[in-house]
């Protein structure tokens, strides 16, 4: 029986990735190879494995099923016992550990929403990260009361000198 439930599970190499079906090539020996596995991945997130990674695939009596993949040579180091990462191939990362979230990436971020809410905005620190952006382009916050205000230079100046304008989350 133990061996029955051992040769439905086996180890294999991506070989193959169609992005679009979302199936696979896996390479399971030598010679061995199951085809058109489709990927199955945890709800709410996507992954197109890496060729030449790590899957894990069931058989099933009407084919195969890769529930799991992971490229070593690409997996994050330096997490430890209760913290998350999310990466890519590319080297982006957003860790979730003991000490806050941190985004690790050297591609562009973007954020879309109607809203974006930054609690415990430090003046100083508002105006160093958008220095660069705010002498190009307005940087749109929300007050205390949640009406709207255009942050440009001259509105951090004036805020700067009066501070009787909250920033919400101040």
């Amino acid at each position: 029986m133990i061996t029955d439930v051992f040769n439905l599970i086996r180890r294999g190499i991506f070989s193959l990735i169609d992005p679009i079906t979302r199936k696979a090539q896996v390479q399971t020996g030598s010679k061995e190879a199951e085809n058109e596995v489709p990927l199955m991945n945890p709800h709410g997130f996507v992954s197109i494995p890496t060729l030449g990674s790590n899957a894990v695939i069931i058989k099933m009596r009407n084919g195969s099923l890769c529930f799991s993949a992971s490229d070593p040579s690409i997996t994050p180091t330096g997490l430890v016992e209760g913290d998350v990462c999310v990466y890519d191939s590319r080297g982006q990362e957003i860790r979730l550990t003991a000490t806050g979230i941190q985004i690790n990436t050297t591609l562009p971020v973007s954020v879309t929403a109607p809203q974006v809410s930054v609690g415990e905005v430090a003046t100083e620190l508002l105006k160093a990260s958008f220095a660069d952006t705010l002498k190009t382009q307005m940087v749109n916050v929300t007050d205390s009361t949640g009406a709207p205000l255009t942050v440009t230079p001259a509105f951090l100046a004036d805020y700067t000198a009066d501070k009787t304008t909250k920033l919400k989350g101040e």
